[in-house]
C-alpha cells in the first residue's frame, strides 16, 4: 500500500513537469508580431554643472609717492582681484594707458580668494595720465621739473627822493611739479644791487624784498628776471630866488621884471613866440618876491609859468601842488634909439589881476627843462 501511494506521487509529480514544459515549448513555438508602438524612454540622471572662475578686478591703487612721478619714472601700481567662482582662474586685465595697450597684470587664483597683483608703468610725459584697467580708471598726475619764475615786480608808483630808501618787491612762482631753488638777483641799471635765494614746491609762490637806494635823481630801470620797472629820483631843493636856470636869449638890451606876489614859489618860462615850446629863458621865484632880468635879445617871446611846492632840480618841475599855465599875449622886446623894452610881469594870489589870468596848460605842454641848464 505504501509502495502504490509512492508510485501516484511520483506520477502526479512527472504529470506536473509535463504540463509545464508544454507551454513553454508552445510559447516558443506559436510567437506574435512584434509591437509597433515605441518604447517609452528610460529617465537619464543630469549631468553635474563644471566649476567655472568668476574673477572680479576690486581694487586699483598707486604706490609710487607723488613726488615721485616724473617723467621717465617707473610708476609702481597694485591691483586686487576676486575669485568669487568655485574654479581657479587666470586673470589677465586689459590695461591701457594713455589710450594705448600696455602689458596687463595677470595671476592664477583659487576659488574664493584674493590676490595683489603689482604692476608697473612707464611715465611718459609731464601731466596727467589716464591709465585705465578693466572697468577701473584713475589718473597719474606726472610732475615736471622745477622752473621757478619770476611773475612780479613791484617798485613805489611815486617820485623817489635821492638818497630815500625805498622796497622793491619781486614774486616768484614755482611753474614745475618738483621742487627747486634759485638764486635771484635784483639789477639797477644793469648792475646787481642785491640777491637772495628761493626755495619753493611745485606751485607755490612767494615774494621777495629788496631795499634799495639810488643817489642820482633821474629815470632807473629795475629789473629780475625778465621783468622790469622804472622809478623816478628826482632831486628835491628849493633854488635861491631870482635864480636864472637857464639863459639863451641874452645879448640885447631888454629886460624883465617879475613880481611873484603869490603865497608859492613859481617859475617863470619864455619860449619864441611861434616856434614850439623850446625853453630859451628860465627863472625861479620865491613866494613874495621878485626878481629882475638883463640883456635880453629883441624878439616876440611866450611866457609859460608854473607854481608850486617841491622844486625837482633834476626835471625842473614842481612836485608838489603844481599848476602849469601860459600867457594868453607874447612879449615882444624891442629897442631903437637908445630905448628899450622892459616888461613887468606881475602873479597875484587873488585870480583876475594882471599876469594871472593865463591859460591852464597839461604838465606835458609845459616846456621841459630836464637836462637844461642848472637848477642849482
Amino acid at each position: 500500500m505504501r509502495h502504490l501511494v509512492l508510485g501516484l506521487m511520483g506520477l502526479a509529480l512527472l504529470a506536473c513537469a509535463s504540463q509545464e514544459a508544454v507551454p513553454t515549448s508552445q510559447s516558443h513555438a506559436t510567437s506574435q508580431p512584434a509591437d509597433p508602438r515605441p518604447s517609452p524612454p528610460h529617465a537619464q540622471p543630469s549631468p553635474a554643472e563644471e566649476p567655472t572662475a568668476d574673477l572680479r578686478l576690486i581694487d586699483l591703487g598707486v604706490l609710487t609717492p607723488p613726488d615721485q612721478v616724473v617723467p621717465g619714472a617707473t610708476v609702481d601700481l597694485l591691483a586686487v582681484v576676486e575669485n568669487a567662482g568655485d574654479a581657479l582662474g587666470e586673470y589677465a586685465g586689459a590695461l591701457r594707458v594713455d589710450g594705448r595697450v600696455e602689458p596687463s597684470p595677470s595671476a592664477a587664483i583659487e576659488p574664493g580668494e584674493r590676490a595683489e597683483i603689482p604692476f608697473s608703468v612707464t611715465a611718459s610725459r609731464v601731466g596727467e595720465l589716464e591709465l585705465r584697467l578693466d572697468d577701473r580708471r584713475i589718473s597719474l598726475h606726472v610732475l615736471g621739473p622745477a622752473q621757478l619764475v619770476v611773475d612780479g615786480l613791484r617798485v613805489p608808483d611815486g617820485l623817489i627822493e635821492r638818497d630815500e630808501t625805498f622796497t622793491a618787491t619781486v614774486s616768484v612762482v614755482n611753474e614745475g611739479g618738483l621742487p627747486g631753488s634759485r638764486t635771484l638777483a635784483i639789477t639797477l641799471n644793469g648792475t646787481a644791487v642785491g640777491t637772495d635765494e628761493v626755495t619753493l614746491l611745485g606751485g607755490e609762490r612767494s615774494q621777495l624784498s629788496f631795499p634799495l637806494l639810488i643817489a642820482d635823481a633821474g629815470p632807473h630801470e629795475i629789473a629780475a628776471g625778465e621783468l622790469t620797472a622804472e622809478v623816478r629820483v628826482v632831486d628835491i631843493r628849493r633854488p635861491p630866488s631870482g635864480k636864472v636856470v637857464l639863459n639863451k636869449v641874452d645879448g640885447g638890451p631888454g629886460q624883465l621884471v617879475i613880481e611873484n606876489q603869490r603865497d608859492d614859489d613859481a617859475f617863470f618860462v619864455l619860449t619864441r613866440a611861434n616856434e614850439g615850446s623850446r625853453p630859451l629863458l628860465a627863472v625861479y621865484v620865491h613866494e613874495g618876491d621878485s626878481s629882475r632880468i638883463t640883456g635880453i635879445r629883441n624878439g616876440s617871446y611866450n611866457v609859460y609859468y608854473g607854481t608850486g611846492e617841491r622844486w625837482d632840480r633834476y626835471s625842473g618841475r614842481f612836485t608838489g601842488n603844481a599848476a602849469f599855465r601860459r600867457d594868453p599875449e607874447p612879449l615882444r622886446f624891442t629897442s631903437s634909439g637908445g630905448r628899450y623894452s622892459v616888461w613887468t610881469f606881475t602873479l597875484y594870489t587873488a585870480v583876475g589881476g594882471p599876469g594871472s589870468d593865463g591859460q591852464p596848460v597839461d604838465a606835458d605842454e609845459f616846456p621841459d627843462l630836464e637836462g637844461e641848464g642848472d637848477a642849482d
